[in-house]
């Protein structure tokens, strides 16, 4: 068995593997259920992993070449998964941040024990801007 690729979340590599079967080459998933259980290992693990047949794995390669070529379906790639991440945990952040500023301006000002809170809200959100703004 020799692997064809790897994606960072299940329903990708099913595309594939459906695309590969699709033209008679029998393909098949390598840590699909880790990743669906565990979805935050997927980095560490390399992903979701497709293999196919020592035999077809020409074929293949063949075919994924002709679809990055243009040439035919495009293949789903894994996309920019670790700044939506990050920008996600920003905008949550964030959106805490904005009601722990409108819940201590009912009540008081902001004392020392919650300045570390609010550093790290604006810190998360910098970050987040960060991201968007270089496409991580």
């Amino acid at each position: 068995m020799r692997s064809v690729g790897s994606f960072s979340k299940p329903y990708e590599a099913h595309l594939l593997v459906s695309r590969l079967e699709a033209s008679g080459i029998r393909a098949f998933l390598r840590d699909e259920y880790t990743v669906t259980l565990y979805w935050l290992y997927s980095n560490a693990i390399g992903g979701v992993k497709v293999d196919v047949a020592d035999e077809d794995y020409e074929r293949a390669m063949e075919l994924l070449s002709l679809d990055a070529a243009g040439q035919g379906p495009q293949q789903v790639g894994t996309g920019h998964s670790f700044a939506r991440y990050l920008m996600m945990f920003g905008i949550v952040f964030f959106a805490a941040f904005g009601i722990f500023l409108w819940m201590s301006r009912l009540t008081a000002d902001i004392s020392e024990l919650q300045m570390p809170i609010v550093a790290s809200f604006v810190l998360a959100a910098v970050v987040s801007g960060f991201c968007a703004v270089v496409d991580c």
